[in-house]
């Protein structure tokens, strides 16, 4: 009697625990394949008019997440670096690659990315606001701490349909890497 009194109350409770841990597994796996995804959808996305445009080759790990409203206003209470991305644009896709690879050899781990050629109007006016531009341009990158922009780099001579040379890559790269060690030294281990 008491053997059967055991059964009765260790399955459901085992059954419980189980599923319990299961739940926990599949969230877990669920986050971690967004942010795979965010990755991907941006390489793809770069991929597609490599046909027509500069070529662009981006690593299936690059450090971009594609950043809405609720993720950048996430950015704007702290510190990080925000690309303005649109495939079709030159500059932008001379600059998509140099970053990441800027980024890579640093401790930042993301680069927020918004999809100008597909934002709407009130995203627009929003990084209008927190960016005190007039405009979105594709390619601009912005090093934000605390939620203030520090530095910008702007992607303004690059909008020709002229690959960069190797000395014109080198002079970005150095560039970028000024700027974002700088940001990270002004953001002690918070970026």
């Amino acid at each position: 009697m008491k053997n059967s009194k055991f059964w009765v109350w260790f399955i459901p409770l085992f059954l419980v625990v189980c599923i319990g841990l299961y739940n926990m597994v599949v969230i877990a796996n669920k986050n971690k394949v967004v942010e795979v995804k965010d990755a991907e959808v941006i390489k793809e996305l770069y991929s597609k008019q490599n046909d027509s445009l500069i070529k662009v080759e981006l690593s299936d790990n690059n450090n971009y997440v594609l950043s809405d409203k609720e993720v950048l206003e996430k950015l704007f209470n702290n510190n990080g670096i925000l690309y303005l991305g649109d495939a079709s644009s030159l500059s932008s896709r001379k600059n998509v690659v140099l970053l990441d690879e800027v980024v890579s050899s640093t401790s930042i781990d993301k680069i927020y990315f918004v999809n100008i050629s597909n934002i709407d109007e009130q995203l627009t006016n929003y990084l209008k606001d927190k960016l005190e531009v007039d405009s979105l341009d594709a390619g601009n990158t912005y090093l934000i701490k605390q939620g203030i922009v520090i530095n910008e780099i702007t992607a303004n001579d690059l909008n020709n349909d002229k690959e960069l040379s190797d000395k014109e890559k080198e002079t970005l790269q150095l560039e970028y890497q000024e700027k974002i060690l700088d940001l990270i030294e002004k953001c002690d281990e918070n970026c």
